[in-house]
């Protein structure tokens, strides 16, 4: 069954008992909704947690990374282990390339969204990114380890991709340091639940 989370037209995404996240004002992106996806899917019969977010560009459809001046740069400097990150090309830097040679601000998102969740420590590598049938809007699709850091995960790549696009100072480590609390938090409550049961054995 899918868990569908609206976040249209809010300024926080409250995730259960979480801090929230918070979202800039002046927003570049939209996300339309998000859904969780636990088990087949058309993106993967064998990737069975996975994130589906539909995620509007607006203007930036008409911005690929290779005519915003800096962006690979800072975003280079920023995250430097999407160096790993092999895309299409099939290597290592192919992400990087393909940032180099113009690619859109989705696919920029579904990598920063894996990719900052395995340096929290959540190794993730599985990700698609496709136009829907809504001109400007896609389906940005990535894997996830823990449900709540995967949400956290595609906010929090949105911001971090926003920041680049407008050459603002981002504290990257401030979402690492959330999403392994929220790991920790997640862990302690199976802890409780699983010794709950064992007393009622």
């Amino acid at each position: 069954m899918l868990n569908v989370i609206n976040v249209i037209n809010t300024l926080h995404i409250q995730f259960k008992n979480y801090a929230p996240i918070p979202l800039l004002l002046q927003r570049m992106m939209t996300i339309e909704s998000i859904e969780v996806l636990n088990g087949p899917s058309v993106w993967s019969d064998t990737r069975h947690k996975l994130i589906q977010m539909r995620l509007n560009l607006h203007e930036l459809e008409q911005c690929p990374t290779n005519t915003i001046p800096g962006f690979f740069e800072r975003l280079n400097k920023l995250i430097p282990t999407l160096y790993s990150h092999r895309c299409s090309p099939g290597v290592a830097g192919g992400f990087f390339e393909r940032v180099k040679e113009g690619t859109w601000m989705g696919h920029v998102v579904e990598h920063i969204a894996l990719e900052i969740q395995t340096l929290a420590g959540f190794d993730t590598g599985f990700g698609r990114t496709r136009e829907t049938e809504t001109p400007g809007t896609y389906n940005v699709v990535f894997s996830f380890i823990n449900e709540d850091i995967g949400i956290y995960a595609a906010t929090a790549a949105i911001n971090i991709a926003e920041a680049l696009v407008r050459s603002d100072r981002y504290e990257i480590e401030k979402d690492l340091d959330q999403m392994r609390i929220i790991g920790r938090c997640d862990v302690s409550k199976s802890s409780k639940i699983s010794a709950n049961n064992v007393d009622l054995i």
